[in-house]
Order: C-alpha cells, then sequence, then structure tokens
C-alpha cells in the first residue's frame, strides 16, 4: 500500500514492528528539518560542523525508513562510512577506516575472550607510544581522537559481553555498535552499552522509537542553545567576583555548564534512535538529586552502568566476604579511583596527554567518598514511607533542602575542579568573608523561599491527577516541539533578530553565535569537560586557534617583530625609533619620535593648528597603509575641507599598542607641551573599564605606579601593596576602575588646562566586543565631562558597518582599512564642529 512505510529488521519480531504511515513518516522528516533549522540559525555547535552532519541524518533516515529490513543495519554503516570521507575527507577518511576497521577485526576474532584483549591492549599500547611520542604521520591529527572515542570504551563492553555470548552476533550489528553516525564530530559521546545496543533493535513499535528520537534531538539542541546562554549571560570573570552573590553565581553557572554535555548526549541517543535503535535515557533530571547516591544515579547514566557493570560489581562480589557493607563502601571508594583514571584515559586519546592534576584527585576523591558514605547511610536507614493519600510539609521540606544542598555542594566541587589555579580559586572563595549581617539576611530569606517553592512543587504534583503515563510520545508532543523549534529559527533569522534586540534594547547576537564571555575574555576560565568536549568550551576561542595557525609570520605581535623597547616609567615600553619592518603584510614605520607617524617636528610650524591622538593598539593602525590610518585620514580631510586662509591642520599619532589610560598620562606629560598641542584627542573603547586593568598588574609589580600620589592611594585602598596571584589582584582591583578611571581623566585634564590644550574623549566601537555602545558611552561621557573633556560618540560613524567589514582579519580584531577610514572621517568632522563652535582657542 502507498500509505504505509515497511521498515526492516533481523527477524520476525522486529518486522512486526517495522511499519510506519505515510503520514507519520512526513511529520518525523519535518521534525527533522525543524531541527536542522534551528541547528543552522542558532549556529550551534557550528566550529564541529553539527549542521554539517544533518544531511546524513535527514537523507539517511528517510532512505532507511523505506528499505526492506534486511537492508536497514548494512545501510546503517555504508551511511556511516560515506560520512567518514565526507568530514574527513579521502586521506584522513581512508586512515580513520583502515584502523578502525583492524581494530574491529581484532575484537571480533574467533579466539578467547582472554586472547582477544590481549591483542587489543598491545596494539592499543603501541599506539599509545606513538600518540605520546609524536610520532603519528601528520595526516593522522583528526583520525586519533575519533578512533580513541570509538573504541576506547566500547571495546571494553564488548569483550566483556562477549565472555557470555556462546556463538558470535550479527555482523553488522557488531559494525554499526563502534561506527556510530554521531560520534565523527562529537568526542565525548555516550558510552553505549553493547547488550542494550543489540537488543533494543526495533525492540519497540518504530513510530514510538522514531518520535522518541526527534524529542531528544530537539531536546538535545535547547540544552546546546542554554548552555550559550549561560555561559555568556550568566558566567562572570573571576576578577568580577566582589561578593557573596558574585561567588554564588559564579559556582552556580559553572557547574551548570554540564548542560552542554547533557545536550550533545541527548541529541546523539536521538539520532540513534532514528534508526532502529530504542536506546535508554542518557540524563535524568541531575539538577534535582537529592543525595549523592541520587545524583550518581543521574547524571551520565550510560557512564554509571558502565561503571557499575564492568567495574563496580566484580570487585564488590570479590569483597563480599568482608560484609556487605564494609564490601559496598570499599568498592564505592575503589570504583571513585577508576573513574579519576578512565576520564584520564579519556583525554589520553582526545588529548593526546594524560591529565594529572590535583583538581582531578580532590574531585573523584570527595564525590567518591561522598557517595559511599551516603550508600552506607542509606543501606543503614529504613525508609520512610507516607501513608497512601498524605502529604507531610515537614519531608517536603527537607527533599527541597537536600536537593539544594546537593546543587550547591557539587557547585563548589565542580568549580573547584574547573579551575585553572588553586591559589586562584580559593581567593575567590576568601569572598565568602565579606558576608555582611544584610547579606546573610537576605540569602536566609532566598532559602526560604526556594524552600516554599519546592514544597509547593511536589503538593502540586501530589493534588495532580494520577493519569497512566503512556511510554510512546504522542504525535500532539512532536507537533509542538516542531512548531517551537521552527518558530524560534525563523526569529533567530539574520533578517529578524537584529530587529527584536533593537526592540527591545538588548544584543541578540550572543544568542545565535558563539561569543566570548567575560571570563573567556581573561582567559582563566577552562573546565575538564568544557576543555574535552569537541573544540573547548567556547567554540569561538578553537575556531580563532584555528584561524591563527594560517596567520601570515608577519602577524605577529609587535614585540616579536623587534618594534617595542622598554622604558622605565609607567608606559613600560615604547615604539622604537626609525623603525621599518612589515607588521601584518603592511609596511610599518616609526619616525625619530617613536611615533607611527610621518617624520614631524616639535617646533610647531606658523599658521598650523596641531592636534594630538592618544590611542593602543587600535588607534596605532597595524595592518593598515600609514597614509590610510584614522588620524592621517583625518588630517587629510580636515585639510581637503579646510577654508583659504585657515591654519594647516596636523595630528600627530601617539598610539602604542598595550597603552591605556594609566600609560595616557605619562604620555601626556611627556608629549603634550612639547609638541605644543591645540587639542588632545584621548580614544575610549567598549569595554573601557576592563582594559584599563590589563597592564595595571606589570605596572604595579615595578612600582611605577608610586610616581602618581593618588593612583598610589587608590591601590593602597585596594589591598594590593604586596600583589597576590593575577586572578586575585583582579577581583580587587575591579571595584576601583572606576576610581582609577577618573584619577586618569582627572590628571589628562588638568594638565592640558594648565599648558592650554582642549582635552577631548573620542568614543570608538571596537569588533568583538560585549558592551552596549551607546550606554557606554554616556556613562564613559559623565566621566570624562566632569573633568572637563568635550566628548565625542564616534560609534554613530560606524553603526551600519557589519562587524566582518570593521576586523582587520578573520582572526585579528583590530580595525580595518574600511574601519579606519570611516572613523578617521567621522574624527575630523568631530573635531571641526569642536573648532568652529569654540574657537581657535576653546579650553578658555
Amino acid at each position: 500500500m502507498l500509505s504505509t512505510i515497511a521498515i526492516g529488521g533481523v527477524n520476525k519480531t522486529a518486522d512486526k514492528q517495522a511499519f510506519i504511515s505515510l503520514a507519520d513518516y512526513l511529520v518525523i522528516i519535518l521534525g527533522l528539518l525543524a531541527v536542522t533549522a534551528f541547528i543552522y540559525f542558532l549556529n550551534l555547535e557550528s566550529s564541529i560542523g553539527l549542521f554539517g552532519l544533518m544531511p546524513f541524518v535527514i537523507g539517511g533516515f528517510a532512505v532507511h525508513a523505506m528499505l526492506p529490513m534486511t537492508y536497514r543495519l548494512p545501510f546503517f554503516f555504508f551511511l556511516t562510512i560515506t560520512a567518514i570521507v565526507q568530514i574527513f575527507g579521502v586521506k584522513e577518511g581512508s586512515a580513520l577506516l583502515l584502523m578502525g576497521m583492524t581494530l574491529w577485526i581484532m575484537a571480533r576474532l574467533s579466539l578467547s575472550v582472554k586472547i582477544r584483549t590481549r591483542i587489543i591492549l598491545s596494539v592499543a599500547g603501541l599506539l599509545a607510544l606513538l600518540v605520546g611520542f609524536g610520532k603519528m604521520p601528520e595526516f593522522s591529527g583528526p583520525v586519533i581522537p575519533v578512533l580513541g572515542s570509538i573504541f576506547m570504551f566500547r571495546t571494553i563492553l564488548y569483550l566483556y559481553e562477549h565472555r557470555f555470548l556462546k556463538e558470535k552476533t550479527n555482523l553488522w550489528l557488531d559494525l554499526n555498535y563502534f561506527f556510530l553516525l554521531p560520534n565523527l564530530i562529537f568526542f565525548i559521546f555516550p558510552v553505549v552499552d553493547y547488550k542494550t545496543f543489540i537488543t533494543r533493535h526495533y525492540s519497540k513499535p518504530a513510530l514510538s522509537t522514531y518520535r522518541k528520537g526527534i524529542l531528544w534531538m530537539a531536546n538535545g539542541v535547547a540544552h546546546l542553545l542554554l548552555y550559550r546562554l549561560i555561559y555568556y549571560y550568566l558566567i562572570p570573570a573571576p576578577s568580577e567576583v566582589v561578593n557573596i552573590y558574585d561567588l554564588l553565581q559564579f559556582m552556580a553557572a559553572s557547574y551548570a555548564l554540564i548542560v552542554r554535555l547533557a545536550g550533545i548526549f541527548h541529541f546523539s541517543a536521538g539520532v540513534i534512535c532514528l534508526f532502529g535503535f530504542d536506546l535508554p535515557a542518557t540524563f535524568e533530571h541531575y539538577f534535582f538529586a537529592h543525595s549523592f547516591s541520587d545524583l550518581w544515579r543521574r547524571i551520565n547514566i550510560y557512564w554509571r552502568d558502565f561503571i557499575m557493570k564492568v567495574f563496580y560489581y566484580p570487585v564488590y562480589f570479590k569483597l563480599k566476604h568482608l560484609g556487605p557493607l564494609r564490601a559496598m563502601f570499599i568498592t564505592v571508594l575503589l570504583i571513585f579511583v577508576v573513574n579519576w583514571f578512565l576520564h584520564g584515559y579519556q583525554w589520553f586519546w582526545i588529548k593526546g596527554s594524560f591529565p594529572l592534576t590535583i583538581q582531578d584527585a580532590v574531585f573523584w576523591s570527595v564525590f567518591g567518598i561522598a557517595v559511599a558514605l551516603n550508600s552506607i547511610v542509606q543501606a543503614k536507614t529504613p525508609r520512610k514511607r507516607l501513608q497512601p493519600g498524605t502529604f507531610s510539609i515537614k519531608d517536603a521540606a527537607k527533599l527541597s533542602l537536600k536537593v539544594i544542598s546537593i546543587f550547591t555542594f557539587m557547585s563548589i566541587l565542580w568549580s573547584f575542579w574547573t579551575s585553572n589555579d588553586i591559589s586562584e580559586w580559593w581567593a575567590m572563595m576568601g569572598v565568602v568573608y565579606t558576608l555582611t549581617p544584610t547579606q546573610t539576611l537576605i540569602l536566609s530569606g532566598g532559602l526560604v523561599f526556594l524552600v516554599a517553592t519546592g514544597i509547593a512543587v511536589q503538593y502540586t504534583i501530589f493534588k495532580s491527577p494520577k493519569y497512566k503515563r503512556s511510554t510512546e510520545p504522542s504525535v500532539q508532543k512532536l507537533f509542538s516541539v516542531t512548531i517551537g523549534l521552527a518558530a524560534l529559527s525563523v526569529l533567530a533569522m539574520p533578517s529578524v533578530h537584529p530587529a527584536i534586540g533593537a526592540a527591545f534594547s538588548f544584543d541578540t547576537t550572543p544568542v545565535v553565535t558563539t561569543k566570548l564571555n567575560a571570563a573567556d575574555q581573561e582567559n582563566l576560565f577552562k573546565g575538564y569537560y568544557e576543555n574535552l568536549l569537541p573544540n573547548n568550551n567556547n567554540q569561538l576561542m578553537a575556531e580563532m586557534e584555528a584561524l591563527q595557525s594560517e596567520m601570515p609570520e608577519s602577524w605577529r605581535p609587535l614585540r616579536e617583530l623587534g618594534g617595542i623597547v622598554p622604558v622605565e616609567d609607567i608606559r613600560l615600553k615604547k615604539l622604537k625609533p626609525n623603525l621599518d619592518i612589515l607588521f601584518k603584510e603592511v609596511p610599518f614605520r616609526t619616525n625619530e619620535l617613536s611615533m607611527h607617524n610621518p617624520p614631524v617636528s616639535k617646533d610647531k610650524p606658523a599658521n598650523s593648528y596641531r592636534i594630538g591622538l592618544l590611542g593602543g593598539s587600535i588607534e596605532l593602525g597595524g595592518g593598515v597603509p600609514l597614509k590610510h590610518n584614522m588620524a592621517q585620514e583625518a588630517q587629510s580631510k580636515l585639510n581637503n575641507e579646510a577654508a583659504p586662509g585657515s591654519p594647516e591642520f596636523e595630528i600627530l599619532n601617539f598610539a602604542v599598542t598595550g597603552y591605556h589610560l594609566p600609560e595616557q598620562v605619562k604620555v601626556t606629560e611627556t608629549f603634550a607641551s612639547a609638541f605644543n598641542l591645540d587639542i588632545l584627542v584621548l580614544t575610549a573603547h567598549t569595554d573601557e573599564l576592563r582594559r584599563i586593568k590589563r597592564s595595571l598588574y606589570k605596572i604595579i609589580s615595578a612600582g611605577y605606579h608610586r610616581e602618581y600620589p593618588d593612583l598610589d592611594n587608590i591601590i593602597s585602598k585596594a589591598g594590593l601593596q604586596k600583589l597576590p596571584g593575577r586572578t586575585e589582584f583582579e577581583r580587587r582591583i575591579t571595584p576601583f576602575l572606576p576610581e582609577i578611571h577618573e584619577w586618569g581623566l582627572r590628571s589628562i585634564a588638568t594638565y592640558c588646562k594648565a599648558h592650554g590644550i582642549t582635552p577631548v574623549m573620542a568614543y570608538l566601537f571596537t569588533p568583538e566586543s560585549n558592551n552596549d555602545p551607546e550606554k557606554e558611552f554616556q556613562e564613559l561621557s559623565v566621566f570624562a565631562a566632569k573633568q572637563g573633556f568635550i566628548t565625542i560618540n564616534l560609534h554613530q560613524y560606524v553603526e551600519d558597518m557589519k562587524e566582518a567589514d570593521m576586523k582587520l582579519a578573520e582572526w585579528d580584531g583590530h580595525l580595518s582599512l574600511a574601519a579606519h577610514q570611516r572613523y578617521g572621517h567621522a574624527l575630523a568632522k568631530e573635531l571641526s564642529r569642536i573648532i568652529e563652535h569654540y574657537g581657535p582657542d576653546p579650553v578658555n
């Protein structure tokens, strides 16, 4: 019949399960298209090619669902083989297939399991030596992580189950068990149980399995979007953790980042379900665990089952003669040692090294002891059961407190595990000692509110009608999810989401694409799973690393190219005079006065108007021809549009890479009066306050801040007479950045006023910034105007430019030639207005 589609299998029972209607078939395809659109328009996992996998998933399912049962498993295997060649290329794909098939053949040899195990261990050991000593061929780069991801745990389960099998299993089932389609891009992959895999192939009606697959894929992409939102909006920079609220947010959000792992596992299991394998759930409401044992049951269920089957039960039964409780306690401790080792083993095959860190040891030790003690307590404590139809507020409150306690404990432990430096993590925890009575009261109120909410939720569930839950996902739920994903995809379209952001004054870019968060801008937040998951915890940084590997030699920092010389004052460095090098593929020259500027005399020519420009690498203009950087563009425009008889305009560029407001104070004192300036333009950029602290650590460690008593007093108030670690320093200095900013502005403005110079602050928007430029300009203007600056907003002149067009290169967020020209013309226009409005001597 045309209205039905046969879904194949390997036995008569499966055949009876393998029919869906044409209408159901089209609904599944529609759901897949909605998931694909969601991935595409929200750029989910774009750095690892998730969208590129979807044609194989959609096309594979579309064909798979129409083939006779006999061809189901071979087709799924060859679909994966085709994807391997397409994703990795012929050379790397062939190498992966050759090595993978060799290992698979060894695992399936007609020999005893012990002999097969020894053969595979020998080959794996040899391969590990080659990887460890860097002796693998160059083309094998992507091959080893994929190969390790496929075989490192599934081989253990495969050989474990084959100890009990009397005959060989289905050839195609075995091949598909190892070569699973989503594993090609997700190196951290669910440890799929072999017995579950082979026994659940069309063990339920196909329609139920297919619907579950779509819903799990939708669940997975929703988790991935949630991860992005938590990562960008909720993870503060460690240096910005200055009070108890910041600390709680940092810890909770750090733990919540596990949603990415859950998303990948949900999505991967969903894809496998689409090809007839009715897999169980991978995670189960893990944030609502009420004990350590309960958390161990809920989080990464496949991993727990793997550990329990292969390690826990064999060890427990060997130790059972010691007594059930003692055997349980010792076994739990031992399997958490195994947990630690296997996570290192996993890291080795994916990253190429075996990590031995205190964080790992502490995490698994503490978690293991907690689970072991919890298991003993539960075994000794009889479970209290309420009479049917009764509800206890006391018990509900206890359960809520237990859930909150476990989440809090794991947040603390997880933040430790994901920290790069223990001393800096401990210093951040020191925020607890700043707790005030008011904060204690507020936190207590928050705890009461959470407990009350938990009681209310439990009571609502208790009073809800007890309907018998259906095990089959409904078509209504599938339709709702499909429509929801489609609607969100439309809202995420490039032609739609900017308008939404403008309407609500909200930057929607971090929602639809991965951007660096505050923590990663400080390059400090990295965790086990975040480092081990494909391309790091933030995909953008991984993409940047890949792009930077393609940079030309001349794209190295100026210091490495010999363009910087040290100075013994707060500036720390300056440009090397009379420099003539190739920098970022463009000639870069300095004059005899160490300026990236045409030759200039300190003596001011007659009938001229001199303007100085203070800035950093943005204004310096590396990678842009000198005559087209913003200073020279502004100078040319001013002179070209000047009325006859007007003075000759001269703009002097004092910018040096890495200079921020503290350094600009010294630059002002050194050059402003020496060049007899009329106007001094101080540039400010998006995220200006954060930029100020970048060089402060070095300035303070060298003691140059003592040259300025007011700055020295601020540093003393921050308690930084003795410098702590970098992160602790940044945490302590952050609350004082507005005061340092005000000191810098006041120092420059005071000096300018004393020497008859007009101070101007020009605000520039720079690419890859997280702040709202208009809001920040208004805030900075208040600071600057208070000190006597005239403020100008250059951002308004580049609002229509795409961020990609403003960047010098894909891997370099400095300004492009077009951006320099646009800013130069804008600067000239604003300076003309200032001169016209105030006259030749506006400072007076």
